[in-house]
């Protein structure tokens, strides 16, 4: 049965690859104004998902553990900060808190 399947870092370039594509859609959607959607926090979670298989992808090519650190503190950075927009309050809430709606 594994003679049928690529070998993994094949499989983790294919995940790469599909992962820049659905990257690149969403940011131009994004930018034609089509997205319903927080796109900063959608990228950041993209990107959080792509550092990973990039790191993963080092460690099966054999690249130094060095870069594949490197790919996890990215996807760290890209993780905290989908977290950091996830967790802030709608900008509703804020305006209401300071008294500019009521």
């Amino acid at each position: 049965m594994s003679e049928l399947l690529p070998e993994p870092r094949t499989l983790a370039a294919i995940a790469i690859a599909v992962i820049c594509i659905e990257l690149l859609v969403v940011i131009v959607v994004a930018l034609r104004g089509r997205l319903a959607l927080d796109a900063v926090s959608l990228v950041c979670n993209l990107v959080a998902g792509l550092s990973l298989l990039l790191a993963m992808y080092a460690a099966l090519s054999g690249a130094g553990a060095a870069w594949v650190a490197v790919g996890l503190g990215l996807a760290l950075v890209a993780h905290v900060g989908d977290i950091g927009r996830r967790l802030r309050p709608p900008a509703s809430a804020v305006a209401t808190a300071r008294g500019g709606l009521r």
